[in-house]
């Protein structure tokens, strides 16, 4: 499918390079360890160091990534839209969400954005994309770095620095009524100067009128901590919802989080990649769905990454293998990458999952959790992210490496 508008070369730069590494922060390189040779296939695989939450070993069944069947377009899934690297005003575009019915979130760019110094000199936009429309939302200084979408709302990140490690952010909310609204700010929440690129913008999400997300904080001690707070749609109070956890993503009947363990990196704040388990909000308090077993090591080789949620099974990915748990009895999937191969952006929705494998083994994986089945679409061309929204799967992807132009191919699953 050809884009709608045409591609000039430094504005697919400029946004890759500022957008793009705003958008992947949470998969800087130390964050993916390299992923192990993939066995044969087996069933009832005890995981190590893995634990459900009845305390016992996870069992897994391993699905072989090379059995995966090939998804072909106008049978599997049909193409929706194919968003473009430019608006039809010139800014170079991103997609940061999509809607069920195919609309997707766009962020853009101008030319001149980034000042020399880093700093942002220019107005960038955001706003709705359907049918070779952009309906903007907003238009400030501010680099929208993320989105969640809901039948009533939308919420989005504005990074107010080009730095995303220097943890200025404002979260914003527009309404069905149009206008659009500042709820949360981090110059009111304590945020310190400099964290991890993998925790320094928020990751917001909407769960029974509360827009949930992670926020850095400084402890008595000085150490700079992370923690899931909560808001409401409208606006009011901020509320603690846990303290030593990241990443919030909607679960069946409440929210998840990535729990983290007591490691600190040199510069003395909280390791994002030292996670020690998986835990639900529901009926008021935090379950553990997952734990990591007190023989693991932490950092890069036993961080949990990339959580996703729907229905009632969690999705995470940890040393190079994607896990579908169920979250009622423990019982698991696991899908390894094989040597050559990464597994990136992991979204999930409903029953389908959805990542990128980038490597000598280059397309986009779908998993069907109802139905048991390995799915592929061979595109040697993505980038490692992914979007979902109901039965649409997206993912970007490129075709020209050499000119950093990537656009959002969002598809509808049958």
């Amino acid at each position: 499918m050809t884009p709608p508008f045409s591609t000039p070369a430094r504005r697919g730069a400029v946004l890759l390079a500022v957008a793009g590494l705003a958008l992947t922060a949470a998969c800087t390189p130390g964050a993916t360890p390299t992923p192990p040779t993939q066995k044969s296939t087996s069933i009832g695989t005890t995981v190590n160091e893995l634990r459900g939450p009845d305390g016992a070993p996870l069992v897994a069944k391993v699905v072989d990534v090379a059995t995966a069947k090939v998804a072909a377009e106008g049978t599997q899934y049909n193409v929706v839209v194919e968003t473009p690297p430019v608006t039809a005003s010139g800014f170079a575009a991103t997609a940061v969400a999509v809607r069920p019915d195919g609309t997707t979130m766009l962020a853009g760019l101008p030319e001149g954005f980034l000042a020399k110094d880093g700093t942002l000199a220019g107005d960038a936009t955001f706003g709705s994309y359907f049918e070779g429309k952009l309906s903007e939302l907003s238009r400030a200084a501010a680099l929208p770095v993320g989105a969640y979408v809901t039948k009533d709302a939308t919420v989005w990140v504005e990074s107010l620095t080009a730095d995303i490690a220097n943890a200025r952010w404002r979260i914003r909310v527009a309404g069905t009524d149009g206008g659009v609204r500042t709820i949360a700010e981090s110059k009111d929440l304590g945020v310190p100067g400099n964290v991890h690129p993998a925790i320094a913008a928020p990751k917001p999400v909407v769960h029974d009128g509360r827009v949930y997300f992670n926020s850095a904080y400084v402890e008595q001690d000085g150490t700079s901590r992370v923690q899931v707070l909560s808001v409401p749609l409208e606006g009011g109070k901020v509320r603690v919802e846990v303290k030593g956890a990241t990443t919030p993503v909607v679960f069946d009947g409440g929210v998840a989080v990535l729990r983290l363990g007591d490691g600190v990196t040199e510069d003395g704040a909280q390791n994002p990649l030292d996670t020690v388990g998986v835990s639900v909000l529901l009926d008021g308090r935090y379950q553990e769905i997952v734990s990591v077993g007190a023989s693991a090591n932490p950092g890069a080789q036993g961080t949990i990454a990339d959580l996703a949620g729907g229905g009632d099974t969690l999705t995470f990915t940890r040393q190079g293998v994607l896990y579908v748990v169920d979250a009622a009895d423990g019982s698991a999937v696991a899908i390894g990458a094989p040597s050559d191969t990464t597994f990136l952006g992991v979204q999930q929705c409903g029953s389908r999952v959805t990542w990128s494998a980038l490597g000598a083994g280059a397309g986009q994986l779908v998993y069907d959790v109802d139905g048991e089945t390995l799915w592929r679409v061979d595109d040697a061309a993505v980038t490692g992210r992914s979007l979902c929204a109901d039965d649409l799967l997206a993912w970007d992807h490129t075709d020209n490496w050499s000119e950093k132009h990537t656009v959002t191919l969002v598809t509808r699953w049958g």
